[in-house]
């Protein structure tokens, strides 16, 4: 179903989006990598897995302790391991309860 008029004025630049999952990109247009997560580097501490402290998960979430603590007793957020009684977080569930609002 089409929302919308088609504008006769606008032409095809030929680097819209396919717009269904499905399509299959051509040989000119297919992705040099093959797709999936990038393999980290040596010294890269950006990795999805990095556990933070809950110091560095205040900051990253720009929340107060109570308020992180809210977040894990909801279980919106889930600790990934302990250090020293206390837990830590993975990078990455930090920065998508920030993108979601959590």
């Amino acid at each position: 179903m089409t929302f919308y008029e088609p504008n006769p004025e606008v032409a095809s630049t030929g680097a819209e989006v396919d717009e269904f999952l499905d399509a299959q990109p051509s040989a000119d247009t297919a992705p040099s990598m093959p797709p999936g997560p990038r393999a980290p580097r040596s010294g890269d501490d950006t990795s999805p897995d990095r556990l933070l402290d809950v110091g560095e998960a205040l900051d990253v979430l720009g929340v107060e302790r109570e308020q992180l603590d809210a977040l894990v007793e909801g279980e919106t957020l889930v600790p990934r391991g302990e250090r020293d009684g206390a837990p830590l977080f993975a990078e990455a569930d930090l920065l998508s309860v920030r993108l979601i609002g959590g």
